[in-house]
């Protein structure tokens, strides 16, 4: 009994990542700064490495990550802006 639930469950494991959706991130048109002064969209998350701050925001129907690239003195260079639609 106990094999024939290890082998359903693999199973359904296999099976699962097999039919699983793949999703595609996309360089967002709209800038990080745009995306601050949206009411609707909400940063969830700030994460930091020397030359980079990843901004996670949460929109309505979508997820954005922006990423500030900073120069030797901290200061920032350049911001990229990626998003995910879940909806598609």
């Amino acid at each position: 009994m106990k094999k024939l639930l290890l082998l359903i469950g693999l199973v359904l494991l296999v099976s699962g990542s097999v039919f699983a959706k793949t999703t595609e991130w996309k360089e967002t048109r709209t800038t990080f700064t745009q995306f601050l002064q949206m009411k609707e969209y909400k940063i969830v998350e700030v994460s930091y490495e020397p030359s980079l701050i990843t901004y996670h925001i949460r929109g309505l129907k979508e997820f954005i990550i922006c990423q500030v690239k900073l120069n030797i003195n901290k200061a920032p260079k350049s911001t990229t802006c990626y998003y995910e639609n879940w909806l598609n």
